[in-house]
C-alpha cells in the first residue's frame, strides 16, 4: 500500500519567516490599500485563504483583486531574492523518491503561490499534486485534499501519510486527518513549543528527519 508525505513549503521545505515572502505581501498591501508601517496579519501556518480574509476585513477589497497583487509582487520579489532552501529539502524529496515513497504538497500557499515558490528551487518535479491554499482556510481541509488528490493521481490507497511541517496548525491537522505529524523546528517555533503539541516526530531538521525515518 505505501506510504505518503504530505509536505509543507514555508518553513519546512523554504525559509518562510522574513524575507521576499513577506516582503510580497507588505508590499502587496501598501500598494492596494495606502497602509503605513506594521501589517498586523497572523501568517504562520495558516492559509493564503485564511490571511486574505484577514486583511479583507481589516481593509477592504476583493479576494480576487488581492490575490493578483499579491502574486504579482511574489513574483517580483522571488526574481530577485528568493527565499532559501532549508536544510536537507532537497536530499529528503530526494530520497522519498529513491525509496518509492509518494509525495503530495500540503501547503497554504495558493496553487500559483506555491509552484512559483518551488520552480525557483527546481522542486516541483517532485510534486504532482497537492492541497493547496484556495480550497479551505482551514489546514485540516487542505491535508484532506492533499491526501484524496494524492490517492486519485498515484491510484492506490496508503498504509501510512505523514504530514511534515513546521508549525502546531500542520500537527493539528494531521491529527484531525488521522495521520502521523513529522514537524522539523525550522520555522517560527521552537522545540518546546512544538513539543506541547504532541507530533508523532519531531527533529531540528529534515536531515535529521530523513535519518530518522529511512
Amino acid at each position: 500500500m505505501g506510504t505518503l508525505f504530505v509536505v509543507d513549503i514555508d518553513g519546512t521545505l523554504i525559509k518562510g519567516s522574513g524575507g521576499s515572502s513577506s516582503l510580497a505581501l507588505i508590499d502587496c498591501v501598501r500598494g492596494l490599500y495606502g497602509v503605513e508601517g506594521p501589517i498586523n496579519v497572523e501568517t504562520v501556518g495558516r492559509t493564503d485563504k485564511a490571511i486574505f480574509a484577514q486583511i479583507i476585513d481589516m481593509y477592504g477589497g476583493t479576494l480576487e483583486e488581492l490575490e493578483k497583487a499579491y502574486l504579482r509582487a511574489l513574483e517580483l520579489y522571488w526574481s530577485r531574492t528568493p527565499n532559501p532552501l532549508l536544510p536537507g529539502a532537497r536530499e529528503f524529496l530526494s530520497k522519498c523518491q529513491e525509496l518509492g515513497h509518494r509525495l503530495s504538497l500540503g501547503t497554504g500557499n495558493m496553487e500559483r503561490a506555491a509552484r512559483l515558490k518551488l520552480e525557483y528551487h527546481g522542486l516541483n518535479c517532485f510534486f504532482p499534486v497537492g492541497g493547496f491554499g484556495e480550497v479551505s482556510e482551514d489546514r485540516a481541509e487542505v491535508i484532506r485534499w492533499a491526501i484524496l488528490e494524492a490517492k486519485r493521481h498515484y491510484e492506490q490507497d496508503f498504509a501510512t501519510i505523514w504530514v511534515v511541517g513546521d508549525a502546531p496548525l500542520d500537527i493539528e491537522a494531521a491529527k484531525a486527518n488521522e495521520v502521523k505529524a513529522a514537524i522539523v523546528s525550522t520555522g517560527w517555533y521552537t522545540r518546546e513549543q512544538l513539543l506541547e503539541y504532541e507530533p508523532d516526530l519531531l527533529c531540528p531538521d529534515l536531515h535529521a528527519l530523513a535519518e530518522v525515518l529511512f
